[in-house]
């Protein structure tokens, strides 16, 4: 593929991103399920396979939720339900003390783990972030990534 051809094919997903994006926004509400990949597709005359890599964006984002059945709309700040393993095992290892104050997160590692990718994984770290527990740095002494901050346990604020 010519690197025009690229920017090109670059340029369609991006827009295919912002049409899903705001169909997204203007049509359904937080915990409204969505149609399949192929409906929001031919409703918004888009490829398939470009609806499905901004669904899959979108869901990195933490705007949606996916499973292999469905997708639905979160609820700002809302967890993506994948995600609450994820987090409670990051807490549960820097209370243990087996993550510590200045360690990077194995985000490879836990994605495995919690079969997330890498941009899932940072999804669920972003209410850590939040709260202050895990910060992103660029310059980290082990490379750029997440460092655990926390320096003492951390209760768990996962709502029940």
């Amino acid at each position: 593929m010519t690197s025009l051809r690229k920017s090109e094919s670059k340029a369609a997903l991006a827009r295919a991103l912002v049409a899903v994006r705001q169909h997204i926004q203007d049509q359904y509400s937080p915990g409204e399920r969505l149609p399949p990949t192929h409906e929001i597709a031919a409703g918004l005359n888009l490829p398939y396979h470009y609806a499905l890599r901004a669904l899959r964006q979108l869901d990195a984002e933490g705007v949606i939720a996916r499973t292999h059945s469905f997708s639905w709309v979160l609820h700002p700040g809302e967890l993506n339900p994948r995600d609450a393993a994820l987090e409670k095992t990051v807490r549960e290892r820097i209370n243990s003390g087996r993550y510590t104050s200045g360690q990077p997160v194995p985000i490879g590692l836990l994605g495995t783990e919690h079969s997330l990718t890498g941009a899932q994984v940072q999804r669920a770290c972003r209410r850590l972030i939040a709260e202050g527990v895990l910060r992103h740095d660029e310059h980290g002494r082990h490379g750029p990534g997440l460092y655990i901050t926390a320096h003492t346990p951390i209760p768990d604020q996962r709502k029940p």
